[in-house]
């Protein structure tokens, strides 16, 4: 195995394709410092793999590239082409000749080729393992390295015999066997991580149907619980109507029987005093108006103390209704007050719910539109690729197509080129060509001197005109003559490379495909670049984007939870507001009725002190005649007072009764409403 030959375009110092053969021995390369002797050795390094710029004397890999003189534009790639003879077969491979090249471009891409293949600078590196050829191997030992190798660390050593022991293959697929078990721990560590985070996602959806379900349940069982309140309600009002019915029957009977009664009462008082009437005969008839009167006058104040009585009830039984009403319209007040701000804050959650359903709609779409896009520079770059690996293979054929015309183009012009066709014979050609239109050009520059010499009136005869000419047309056939000999010194092989199935034409059309073919890699190589670089903005993009679902999506649930406690809260204070309606209508109707009884006790009252006035009046009349006959009629009179007694019982009972009928009959008036 040794180094056959190196090819360098565009590496450093080489703008131009520069190709170095070696053969058996020692070649060595000469010249004064600054000719680019070091550069050769840093293109065998850097097509070896050489990625340190420090020991390529670079700032960056892109200082590699020919940067141009004043006369020269940069180039856009370097290139560098190392063969190596492997008939020995000491590399691990069973071809006898290994050809290692490598590109790099200003886009900052690079390429490795093996054996026109393209491949990975790992297969290059395996290739030459345990070879002592490499990078940093022994093979190439620098000025100074020897010293350097000597002064090193025993540890810093090691590499190198290590190297020779042909132990470093063994150590490299080491080392590549635990970066994979790390990168494989590293996936595991991924995977667990979205397993962790999927699991979550499952629990949280798994509770959320679980509060849906319940929150179902709880619906049904509060529309069941509204109907039966619905039913109870309607139960509670056909029963208070019952119940008031039969009050009021009970009253009415009790009020009938105590009419009777009464009647009974009557009869005796009237049958008493007509015995009196018989006694006393007229006496009597006065004793007993002013029994009659007396009587009135207690009936009456029994009257008005029962009503003064039912005045002062009915009188509280209106303050407390007010004061209850009043206490009850100020919790339904307050419950409404808490039901309008439950409905605004209801409204601004599903207002900030609807906001954030719409924002995550328009968030998936982007999402969805920026994997297309991210699918679509993918197939992009794909393309771009194939086809610069297509223009490859392409300008490799084409350079092999090249390099076979232009030998073809040698071959045919060393063949057709005789020792006939000569400098020497065509610059004699010229030269002869030349000096006989000179001569022409003098002829006619004297002629014409001396025809314009000739004085005016001078005739010139047709004789030397004739002769004159004649010379020239001589001239100008010795001119014909040497212009075909100087064609003859050129050779027809220009002609026909110069057709258009010529070699020449061919070599051109060759040219001008590859120069395409390059610039529409270098078009290719910038649009794959720029897309990569917006390709990775759109990963970002995404990575954003699905942040922005994941806490959307959790806001969401967060603002429905919110919504269903707040319509939860409104149900429960329109139950507390309907019942204490409720409770507030019976209290009014409680209360209109005391006020209705207030009103017709108080003109009863009146209406009882006007009689009283006037009895008590005709009382004072009668009593001045009464004083004569009370020892005569005190017997019958505790008779009839007893009797009189007996009847107020009666009336006071029978207008309680009445009292009773009429709340009873207001009470279902009210309820039938």
């Amino acid at each position: 195995m040794f180094l056959k030959s190196l090819d360098i375009n565009g590496f450093k110092s080489f703008p131009d394709r520069t190709h170095i053969d070696f053969t058996d021995g020692i070649t060595s390369l000469l010249g004064p410092n600054g000719c680019g002797k070091s550069n050769i050795v840093d293109s065998i390094k850097w097509v070896l793999g050489e990625q340190s710029t420090k020991t390529l004397r670079a700032s960056s890999m892109q200082d590699v590239i020919f940067n141009g003189t004043d006369t020269r534009k940069p180039l856009q790639m370097a290139e560098v082409t190392l063969t190596i003879d492997n008939e020995s077969h000491h590399l691990q491979t069973d071809v006898p000749e290994i050809v290692i090249r490598r590109r790099v471009y200003r886009t900052g891409e690079s390429e490795y080729y093996l054996n026109g293949q393209r491949c990975l600078l790992k297969n290059i590196k395996e290739l030459f393992l345990d070879t002592g050829v490499g990078k940093t191997a022994y093979s190439i030992l620098e000025q100074g390295k020897i010293d350097q190798i000597l002064s090193n660390k025993p540890e810093d050593r090691r590499y190198i015999f290590e190297e020779a022991a042909g132990i470093s293959r063994y150590k490299q697929k080491c080392h590549e066997a635990q970066n994979r078990i790390e990168r494989a721990n590293e996936n595991i560590e991924k995977l667990m991580i979205t397993f962790n985070e999927t699991k979550r996602t499952y629990d949280r959806t798994k509770n959320q149907a679980l509060k849906a379900i319940q929150w179902e349940e709880l619906s049904n069982k509060a529309f069941e619980l509204d109907i039966d309140l619905r039913l109870s309600r309607l139960k509670m009002f056909q029963d208070l109507k019952a119940h008031r019915i039969k009050l009021r029957d009970e009253a009415e009977k009790k009020r009938d029987e105590l009419k009777l009664k009464l009647e009974a009462y009557n009869d005796d008082i009237s049958t008493s005093s007509g015995e009196v009437n018989e006694y006393r005969e007229n006496v009597r008839k006065l004793e007993i108006a002013i029994t009659h009167h007396e009587a009135s006058i207690e009936g009456i104040n029994s009257t008005i103390s029962a009503l003064e009585d039912n005045y002062r009830s009915y009188i509280e039984t209106l303050n407390s209704g007010q004061a209850k009403c009043a206490s009850i319209e100020s919790e339904i007040n307050r419950y409404k007050n808490d039901r309008m701000v439950a409905e605004e804050q209801l409204g601004n959650y599903q207002d900030n719910l609807e906001e954030k359903e719409s924002q995550l709609r328009y968030t998936e779409k982007l999402l969805l539109s920026t994997r297309d896009e991210i699918s679509r520079l993918e197939k992009e770059i794909d393309d771009a690729e194939l086809r610069n690996a297509n223009l490859d293979d392409e300008l490799s054929m084409l350079s092999e197509e090249l390099k076979s015309v232009i030998e073809s183009l040698i071959a045919e012009v060393d063949e057709k080129t005789g020792s006939e066709y000569s400098s020497e014979r065509r610059e004699g050609a010229e030269n002869s060509f030349h000096e006989a239109v000179e001569s022409i050009r003098k002829s006619i520059e004297n002629r014409l001197a001396f025809i314009s010499s000739l004085p005016d009136g001078v005739a010139y005869s047709k004789e030397i005109a004739i002769k004159d000419f004649s010379s020239l047309y001589k001239d100008i056939d010795e001119i014909i003559l040497i212009f075909n000999d100087y064609k003859d010194s050129i050779p027809p092989v220009i002609d026909t490379l110069l057709s258009p199935e010529g070699l020449m034409t061919k070599k051109r059309n060759v040219e001008k495909r590859e120069r395409e073919a390059r610039s529409e890699i270098e078009r290719n190589r910038a649009f794959i670049s720029e897309s990569k670089t917006k390709l990775g903005t759109l990963n970002l993009d995404i990575h954003s984007i699905q942040t922005n679902i994941a806490s959307i999506k959790e806001h969401l649930g967060s603002l429905r939870i919110y919504v269903d406690s707040q319509k939860d809260k409104i149900k429960t204070l329109d139950k507390t507001i309907m019942q204490r309606e409720f409770e507030l209508e019976d209290e009014i109707s409680k209360t209109e009725i005391a006020r209705t009884r207030v009103s017709e006790i108080a003109e009863k009252i009146h209406q009882k002190d006007s009689e009283k006035e006037n009895l008590s009046n005709e009382i004072a009349r009668l009593r001045g005649e009464k004083k004569q006959i009370d020892q005569l009629l005190s017997d019958r009179f505790n008779f009839l007072n007893s009797k009189i007694t007996e009847k107020d019982n009666a009336f006071r009972a029978m207008n309680e009764a009445g009292r009773e009928y009429d709340a009873q009959t207001m009470y279902l008036e009210q309820i039938m409403r």
